[in-house]
């Protein structure tokens, strides 16, 4: 099943650290690629995040929101999976 995007709440008050593995310009080409992640490893729960404020940016995200301590500890699991070595994690308060 596909997943909708989903939008940054511009009203969010905690940090809220997130995953990025890949970032698009278009949605349905980061959807297709959420997919495609979470056919090969379901538990990452690969999803598409458009930051609040920024046009044609369409991040893929796993692990959903973490502090940062988990977010960097999902960083290195998803390099040592084979997954690009750039991803990053990011703040989004």
């Amino acid at each position: 099943p596909r997943k909708a995007i989903t939008e940054e709440s511009p009203t969010v008050t905690a940090s809220v650290w997130r995953v990025v593995i890949f970032t698009f310009t278009h949605g349905p080409d980061a959807e297709k690629k959420a997919h495609l992640v979470n056919e090969q490893h379901p538990d990452l729960a690969a999803t598409v995040f458009k930051p609040h404020g920024l046009t044609g940016v369409y991040l893929v995200t796993v692990g959903g929101n973490m502090t940062r301590e988990e977010a960097a500890r999902l960083r290195q699991r998803v390099i040592g999976l084979g997954l690009p070595r750039d991803s990053y994690i990011q703040n989004y308060k």
